[in-house]
């Protein structure tokens, strides 16, 4: 959900739950939580077989997807942390396959 909608949800004084985060502070949970998994694994490449990161994959993945629709204030901190937007790598490689591939180049090189 975008901000502006967001926005025009909390102007007609929408509910959004007692427990439940509003986008915003669901996108920066998930923002930190990233910050998180790049300090200890060096990159933004939620690898696919890990249950538990599953979530954050999932927001990996669309954070890549809709890096065009986001806000500027979002695509800054996107690309500031490392994360690759899809319309900007020019190819279809899997997270997986990409890892390999630069693991597989190190060891080669």
């Amino acid at each position: 959900i975008s901000e502006g909608r967001v926005n025009l949800l909390n102007k007609i004084g929408f509910n959004w739950g007692s427990d439940a985060m509003t986008p915003t502070e669901s996108w920066e949970s998930r923002f930190a939580q990233l910050q998180r998994y790049k300090e200890e694994h060096g990159d933004c490449e939620v690898p696919r077989n890990h249950a538990d990161l599953a979530g954050l994959r999932r927001w990996v993945l669309n954070q890549r997807r809709r890096f065009e629709k986001m806000p500027d204030s979002r695509r800054t901190r996107i690309v500031e942390i490392g994360l690759t937007p899809i319309a900007t790598t020019g190819r279809s490689f899997t997270l997986e396959y990409r890892r390999a591939w630069r693991q597989w180049s190190k060891e080669s090189l």
